[in-house]
């Protein structure tokens, strides 16, 4: 009996360490679960990805901003000793421009104001010079017709206005001139003012030519009709084409190392005027995070009526360019639906318009 009862005292307390034991362990694994740093036991916050009517989720946004000036390079041609400044025709230009990509299609914001010269011929004023400026802000849809993204419709508005007297980059011009060894040209102001407002209806066309890793090659172009308030002066039908191509070096297809651009317009007005653009561009680039960096250096030939009046034929004009593209991180996860899955890569950009 006696035995009896030990025996059963003995595996009570062996029971109860058993079981101690036995819930030593298990708050160990809670605590393992609940301080754990496995991916598991974390949940992740949820991102959405932002959407615009019509352009489906946000892929990038592109912001542009040039300054043309002659065949001085912003003055620097001149601080190098190369001044080549005549001021004559097409002499300055400033241009914004906004760009904003989509999975069905882009929106386009752009801003322009020129300012023309030329000289008075006045014999007691020393260069004095009579212009004109001219300001453009238009907004442009381009809304895809396929899943290739390769064809497109384009739907937009342009408003315009030419002046006689200051208003934008005949101060800026002014200033540049201070600041450099250019010469400083007075200006007179004159009365006389233009205002047209374009509806904008097109279709447009992208040719891939050759797409890997390192090069990309690719040919658009656009026709647009474009009726207008001014209907026999500013009404037109316009057509440009472009030859684009890059090379990624160390960095990605996505932000390449080195972009050129082959740049060509023609508009035919109903009242028998036309103007012509052709231009070259060249852009470094530098791939900081999501903000992709690039300085560009460009030349152009511009050929309107205004430059005739101004400048007696085509004028020629340099830029610096600046563009900022903010875009996904490829190591998100809320990015996964920028990238195509057969390709691995970002959709395809949009052409722009800017030239």
């Amino acid at each position: 009996m006696k035995f009896i009862i030990i025996f059963v005292c003995s595996f009570i307390f062996m029971g109860q360490t058993f079981a101690e034991n036995t819930t030593e362990t298990r708050d160990e694994d809670l605590l393992f679960d609940d301080f754990g740093t496995t991916e598991t036991t974390m949940p992740k916050p949820q991102h959405h990805p932002r959407r615009v009517i019509l352009f489906g989720k946000i892929i990038k946004g592109t912001l542009t901003i040039a300054h043309f000036n002659d065949l001085d390079m912003t003055g620097i041609a001149g601080l190098l000793g190369y001044p080549n400044d005549d001021d004559l025709g097409r002499t300055a230009g400033l241009v914004i421009n906004y760009l904003l990509e989509g999975e069905r299609g882009s929106l386009e914001l752009n801003l322009e104001n020129w300012l023309f010269s030329k000289p008075t011929n006045n014999s007691n004023v020393d260069d004095e010079q009579i212009f004109a400026e001219r300001s453009v802000v238009s907004i442009r849809s381009r809304r895809f017709t396929g899943n290739d993204r390769n064809q497109y419709v384009i739907l937009g508005l342009e408003f315009g206005n030419e002046v006689q007297s200051g208003f934008i980059m005949s101060f800026v011009q002014k200033f540049i001139h201070e600041i450099t060894p250019s010469r400083t040209r007075p200006f007179i102001n004159r009365n006389g003012s233009q205002f047209f407002l374009n509806p904008i209806f097109g279709i447009g066309r992208r040719f891939d030519i050759l797409e890997n890793e390192q090069i990309n090659i690719f040919v658009s172009g656009e026709l647009e009709a474009q009726p207008s308030s001014d209907f026999f002066e500013r009404s037109n039908v316009r057509v440009r084409t472009s030859l684009n191509s890059s090379i990624a070096g160390w960095s990605d297809h996505d932000s390449p190392l080195i972009r050129l651009k082959l740049f060509m317009e023609f508009a035919q007005f109903v009242n028998g005027d036309h103007e012509t653009t052709v231009g070259v561009q060249m852009f470094i680039g530098l791939n900081l995070g999501k903000i992709y960096f690039e300085l560009g250096i460009n030349v152009f030939r511009f050929d309107s009526a205004l430059d005739q009046a101004y400048e007696g034929g085509a004028s020629w004009n340099t830029a610096i360019f600046f563009r900022f593209t903010k875009r996904p991180n490829r190591d998100e996860d809320d990015a996964t639906y920028l990238f195509d899955d057969k390709n691995k890569k970002l959709f395809k950009q949009s052409p722009h318009y800017f030239y």
